[in-house]
């Protein structure tokens, strides 16, 4: 069987599909603990000895949370993401 072009476009992209609908579940299911890292970072801060560190941190992980959230359509987090790393 010989397969058309159109018929390959469109077997690769029911794949690419799968497999962002795949990263978006994980995504999910990680948000929890990165929030949580998030917050660790948060509630440490005023009492760190290096603070310019760990805030670099914490902008860091807030912007890959936004980030990872643009990529999945989640514009609730990168909205709020956003505001944060403001």
């Amino acid at each position: 069987m010989v397969l058309s072009m159109q018929d390959k476009s469109n077997i690769a992209s029911v794949g690419i599909e799968k497999m962002l609908a795949e990263l978006r579940v994980s995504y999910i299911a990680e948000l929890p603990t990165r929030l949580d890292e998030v917050e660790d970072i948060i509630l440490n801060l005023q009492n760190s000895s290096s603070f310019t560190e760990d805030y670099q941190e914490l902008y860091r992980h807030v912007h890959s949370i936004k980030g990872s959230a643009g990529t999945h359509g989640l514009h609730i987090i990168t909205t709020v993401c956003h505001a944060f790393e403001d």
